[in-house]
């Protein structure tokens, strides 16, 4: 069955590289790594349809916007992957994760959603996916890895990620056609998320961190549009803005 997170509200800011160290170490002392999974790796394989709705959707700050996304953990695929799919939605400021948990031998990216996730060993009767249309609109768009180091704060419960090394190892421009090819970012990023609206632990806030809303699955969507001009029906010079938020 599909689990289905409460709503939380989360923010992202970006992390100079000359301070990054610094901010690490106030949170290795002013908050506790998460137990037995305070650092780890995310792969993440981000499905769009034809005219990259969800994408548009994210940069224009609809009210309503989703990203569908098959996520697995580790630097190294191991024989079977345990993998959750995930259909992440934003009703204005609130998120909710949508979450089936799966196993495969490996990842097979094929056509559409449907046609990946037909390997899954565990898709059965259980399996009630009321988004069900999105199994055949949707094909792999871009799959991204990052480094991520979580904490939580033990007076407030808020949750602390800083994802870094973050790459786009291959993207897709049609249903079939697939482009390995390595696009770094260079950025770090502190990730906040809390049941209210969360602010900057107070230990932050002289580092004057900058307030991020364009998202991973974004940022490399309008990096591959700008140097690559694979998506003809975007305008690359808007993008050209967008990424130079991720900058600083």
């Amino acid at each position: 069955m599909f689990e289905i997170s409460e709503k939380y509200f989360e923010k992202k800011f970006l992390v100079p590289p000359k301070i990054k160290n610094n901010i690490i170490i106030f949170l290795n002392q002013y908050l506790i790594p998460v137990p037995d999974f305070s650092e780890g790796y995310n792969n993440s394989i981000y499905f769009d349809d034809e005219s990259l709705t969800d994408y548009q959707d994210g940069i224009n700050g609809m009210a309503y916007r989703k990203k569908v996304r098959i996520r697995y953990y580790g630097q190294k695929e191991e024989k079977v992957l345990l993998c959750n799919l995930e259909i992440k939605e934003k009703f204005g400021s609130a998120v909710q994760k949508k979450r089936f948990r799966f196993k495969v031998k490996s990842i097979n990216t094929t056509s559409n959603l449907f046609s990946t996730l037909k390997f899954a060993k565990t898709l059965n009767k259980d399996f009630n996916f009321d988004n069900s249309e999105l199994l055949f609109t949707h094909f792999p768009r871009v799959q991204i890895s990052y480094k991520r180091n979580r904490y939580i704060c033990p007076f407030t419960g808020l949750r602390l990620n800083m994802d870094s090394e973050i790459i786009c190892s291959k993207f897709w421009t049609n249903h079939n056609s697939e482009i390995k090819q390595n696009i770094h970012c260079n950025s770090t990023l502190l990730e906040i998320k809390g049941k209210s609206n969360p602010m900057l632990p107070k230990f932050l806030n002289k580092f004057k961190l900058k307030n991020l809303a364009l998202s991973k699955y974004c940022y490399f969507i309008s990096n591959i549009n700008v140097n690559h001009n694979f998506f003809k029906f975007l305008d690359s010079s808007s993008d050209s803005e967008r990424l130079s938020n991720w900058s600083l």
